[in-house]
């Protein structure tokens, strides 16, 4: 476990896990942990509210693209990919897990292919798409279908 300032930008401790309580607080929807931290350089203090992170396992080898990439639709999730014509392709995945805008797909896509993450609803499959690089601005992220 990892204890950061609340705003998440300074490590503070890492830490073990220590306990988890069975009961979840209905006001909040949280449950209670407790971490034990050797505190070696005096960065905590006691009631001192801080961000945490819980590392459960490392997925080796897993295909990972970000939230916008998967779509939905009656049939399930899908996601829209650029073959090597600048065509756009469909792929139905299955999704296992989903957290920081993240997606890990188990299923449906290979690492290494392109997806689209942005303007999906102008494509169709064959579709001839022009590509960029993503931005770290989710608004510069734009399909052109030509």
């Amino acid at each position: 476990m990892i204890a950061f300032t609340t705003d998440g930008k300074k490590t503070l401790a890492e830490g073990k896990l220590a306990v988890i309580n069975n009961q979840v607080d209905t006001t909040s929807g949280t449950i209670r942990l407790k971490a034990v931290f050797d505190n070696k350089d005096h960065t905590l203090w006691p009631g001192q509210s801080v961000s945490t992170r819980l590392l459960v396992r490392t997925l080796k080898d897993a295909t990972v693209v970000p939230d916008d990439a998967v779509q939905h639709s009656t049939n399930g999730l899908y996601a829209y990919t650029v073959n090597q014509d600048n065509k756009a392709e469909v792929h139905k995945v299955k999704v296992s897990y989903a957290i920081d805008g993240r997606s890990v797909v188990d299923e449906g896509l290979a690492p290494g292919q392109q997806v689209i993450t942005g303007g999906q609803f102008k494509v169709q499959p064959g579709s001839l798409v022009s590509t960029a690089v993503a931005s770290s601005d989710p608004a510069q992220n734009k399909v052109r279908q030509e």
